[in-house]
């Protein structure tokens, strides 16, 4: 099954993937994210960023993919950050501890400035 996940490259030479969540990201589209992400990263270094700004509902699924991507890939030398994570979706991930786990950023532009540093 494939969501709409919006995939684009960004940055001076395309190095970093920017993956747009569709509203939920739940038991039916995290399975489908986890895929797509991992081929992206295709076992090369890269950089990906998650932006969560159109999310408006999370379930327990989610939240385990966004933490099993962050742990996978930093193995395989694959930044991922997490971005624009609307408040009520980031009070939930602080709530369950999530938040200490995943490398988040208020805004695209500081996701950018950090991979890009």
């Amino acid at each position: 099954m494939s969501n709409n996940f919006l995939i684009k490259k960004i940055g001076v030479q395309s190095e970093i993937s920017l993956v747009l969540v569709p509203a939920a990201l739940d038991s039916m589209t995290a399975y489908d994210l986890l895929e797509r992400i991992l081929s992206l990263a295709n076992g090369k270094p890269t950089k990906i960023i998650i932006n969560l700004e159109d999310v408006e509902y999370i379930s327990s699924t989610g939240i385990e993919m966004l933490y099993r991507l962050q742990r996978e890939l930093f193995d395989q030398h694959v930044s991922v950050l997490v971005t624009n994570v609307p408040e009520k979706i980031f009070n939930l991930l602080e709530k369950v501890g999530v938040t200490t786990l995943l490398d988040i950023t208020d805004s695209l532009e500081q996701a950018v400035e950090q991979l890009t540093a």
